[in-house]
């Protein structure tokens, strides 16, 4: 009975559609027609959702113009005028960048950086040139590098007055690393003419040349590069000019971290100084000094390391009580209340 149905149904469409081709070629055009109905209805929805987007975004922002401006067209409406903010009118006052507050801390602090610096340029050694009846000048000490950095050596030239120079017709001048701490190298060894430069960026480098005006070159141009980490120690430069020897101190030296303290606004002794004690089972003479303290200079802070067997609780304002073992002892209790300074 089905296969009955079947035979009439296609019989029906084959006579009024005609031959099978022709039912394949509409059935093609309906699969078409949706498929397009589709993309654009696709293409709507994410329109009105850019749309929608772009409201919500000039809106969130409210500085960008451009936003604005396509809202405004998709609205129908004409762009708002923007007028142009000019040139900045903040002036060089730095406290318009920074709290008052913060500025004036950071003057300070670079006020005391400065002090720092220019007592640690007290504590470099000097540099020491040797002005003696030898043919060549060089620095016997005050050469201070930090490690893997590099430095000149300074101070180093030939005396062309000097009867062993003049009566020359040919220099060798050497630098031999000593200690093996750091290399040698001629900065322009490859621009001179006349000069035959030798183990450059060793520690054993060796130039040779037949006149005066070549080496007075080089010895302008000599660096030491230390390349072994260490926070203090010396290398030894041995220089040869010809049959003439001479030895450069060359200090390898890390530059210690600024220890920086603030003194305040109103440089009150207060914020300058801190005491400190250490007592062992002496709480009346301690609280006579809190006393006395707090009376003299009020707001001062008084530090006090207790190794007493049972502590007790001292008395008076701005007091910081550390408590420490049994019995540690003088140093111990004054090493400690010194590690809690925090003033200048």
């Amino acid at each position: 009975m089905g296969r009955r149905i079947d035979r009439r149904f296609s019989f029906l469409v084959c006579s009024r559609l005609g031959k099978p081709k022709l039912f394949v070629q509409i059935l093609f055009l309906l699969v078409a027609l949706c498929l397009f109905i589709s993309l654009a209805s696709q293409l709507a929805t994410s329109n009105t959702m850019t749309q929608n987007d772009l409201r919500f975004q000039a809106q969130d922002m409210g500085r960008n113009t451009d936003a604005v401006q396509n809202v405004s067209s998709i609205r129908g409406q004409p762009p708002p005028r923007r007028e142009s903010p000019g040139a900045c009118n903040c002036g060089s006052d730095p406290t318009d960048l920074w709290d008052s507050l913060e500025y004036s801390a950071m003057r300070r602090r670079r006020k005391e950086l400065e002090e720092w610096e220019r007592l640690h340029d007290h504590e470099i050694e000097p540099l020491v040139e040797c002005r003696t009846s030898s043919p060549l000048r060089y620095p016997a000490s005050g050469i201070t590098v930090e490690p893997f950095d590099t430095v000149k050596l300074r101070r180093l030239r030939l005396d062309p007055d000097h009867p062993t120079v003049k009566g020359s017709d040919s220099f060798t001048l050497t630098f031999v690393s000593e200690k093996s701490l750091g290399i040698l190298f001629v900065s322009n060894s490859t621009f001179l003419k006349g000069v035959d430069v030798s183990g450059n960026f060793t520690g054993n480098v060796k130039i040779q040349s037949k006149a005066v005006t070549p080496i007075q070159q080089v010895c302008q141009s000599v660096y030491y590069h230390s390349n072994l980490y260490d926070i203090d120690t010396r290398d030894r430069i041995t220089v040869t000019l010809n049959n003439v020897s001479f030895t450069i101190n060359v200090r390898i030296k890390r530059r210690p971290m600024p220890f920086l303290y603030d003194p305040g606004e109103s440089h009150h002794v207060n914020d300058l100084v801190t005491v400190i004690t250490k007592t062992f089972e002496r709480y009346d003479a301690v609280n006579r000094l809190i006393k006395s303290v707090n009376k003299r200079y009020p707001g001062m802070t008084t530090i006090v390391a207790d190794d007493s067997e049972r502590p007790q609780r001292l008395s008076g304002k701005h007091v910081k009580h550390y408590t420490m073992p049994f019995a540690e002892g003088a140093s111990a209790g004054r090493n400690l209340a010194l590690s809690q300074v925090e003033v200048k």
